[in-house]
């Protein structure tokens, strides 16, 4: 950084770069999607089973949710509408990146 920077009191962000749109979220046994520049939700699902790990990809998001001990769900959203592309039980439980 300049010294005229710093003597306009202009400092680093942490991020030069905006966050990516949406921002996605589980608060409250809800998947939710949030603007990042206004904070507003823009969209959001009810989880049936506590959310486990969430994976964005593209224009999809995948969400692996714990359905029992030895389960686990696939739930697969488009990322931007929220919309449920599909939905696909596990015969084991997801405990590291999907």
């Amino acid at each position: 950084m300049r010294p005229s920077e710093l003597e306009k009191g202009i400092t680093m962000t942490y991020r030069q770069s905006p966050a990516p749109a949406p921002l996605f979220t589980c608060l409250g046994g809800y998947l939710m999607a949030l603007d990042p520049e206004r904070g507003t939700e823009l969209w959001s699902h009810a989880l049936e089973y506590l959310p486990g790990r969430v994976l964005h990809v593209g224009e999809l998001l995948f969400v692996a949710t714990y359905a029992t001990n030895a389960a686990s769900r696939l739930l697969v959203f488009d990322a931007r509408t929220g919309a449920l592309r599909s939905d696909a039980e596990l015969f084991f439980q997801v405990t590291s990146a999907i």
